[in-house]
């Protein structure tokens, strides 16, 4: 197929590509800096304001990790914020396994040190303007951030980073009434719908037996209502297939392939 474009469609669809060029290279530098989590010693930032240590910050981050993008530089610099750190710390299951840990079968639950002034995806990824310039915002603490994670023979499960506290934010936000869960992880989703009085009943969907047994043992007796919960050993994509329309009033998917 064929099209005619005028020489203003011509610019702007031109525009397009240049500016998906840079969106990409955005991406794949923010991918290879959170990898590598850099961190700086945050003696370097005292006595300095909010903003002029993140200035002082993407600045130290822009030297060990350079770009001749302008692009990046800005927009690294606008992405980024200090998050504070009783945003997490206080939240009720992050309190509830604070000193928690055990060891069994392969799983572990310990806990991990992110250092202070370690960028992390903080927002989920969105378009804005005519050109679709792409935006990701990140944060970071000014503290270091200890967290509970679960892991199998050294991989990790899930764990309580600020990303996926974040992500799990709206949904658990909006369940209601009798809600089913795809995938146990480290039983965040389940506990924090729990606690809401608008959720009357918690159904978890969970195919390793070891984790359920360790989940019943060690994480289901903090549940101040453990009464809601229910745990069904089934693989989940052959569950979901079997149920009926309104069998549930929320349904939430935990899962990742290995």
């Amino acid at each position: 197929m064929r099209f005619e474009l005028n020489e203003t469609e011509d610019k702007k669809l031109l525009a397009l590509f240049n500016q998906h060029e840079k969106n990409i290279d955005y991406l794949l530098y923010l991918r290879d800096l959170i990898w590598e989590e850099p961190h700086l010693n945050s003696g370097l930032f005292a006595n300095k304001n909010i903003f002029e240590t993140k200035q002082e910050f993407i600045k130290q981050v822009l030297e060990n990790h350079k770009t001749d993008s302008s692009f990046i530089s800005k927009n690294l610099l606008w992405d980024t914020q200090e998050v504070m750190l009783d945003t997490f710390t206080n939240n009720p299951y992050y309190q509830a396994l604070k000193n928690v840990s055990f060891e069994q079968d392969g799983w572990k639950l310990s806990h991990k040190v992110m250092k202070a002034f370690t960028l992390f995806p903080y927002d989920e990824q969105y378009h804005y303007g005519s050109n679709s310039i792409l935006k990701m915002s990140l944060g970071y603490f000014t503290n270091d951030y200890d967290y509970p994670t679960i892991s199998l023979y050294g991989q990790e499960w899930m764990s309580l980073n600020p990303h996926e506290i974040r992500t799990m934010e709206m949904p658990i936000q909006v369940a209601k009434g009798k809600v089913l869960t795809l995938g146990l992880g480290l039983g965040y989703f389940a506990y924090m719908v729990h606690l809401k009085e608008e959720v009357k009943e918690v159904y978890i969907v969970e195919m390793d037996l070891e984790l359920i047994k360790l989940f019943q043992k060690h994480l289901l007796p903090l549940f101040p209502h453990r009464e809601k919960i229910h745990i069904i050993k089934a693989d989940a994509l052959t569950f979901i297939n079997q149920i009926n329309d309104r069998d549930y009033d929320f349904i939430f998917s935990d899962l990742w392939m290995a």
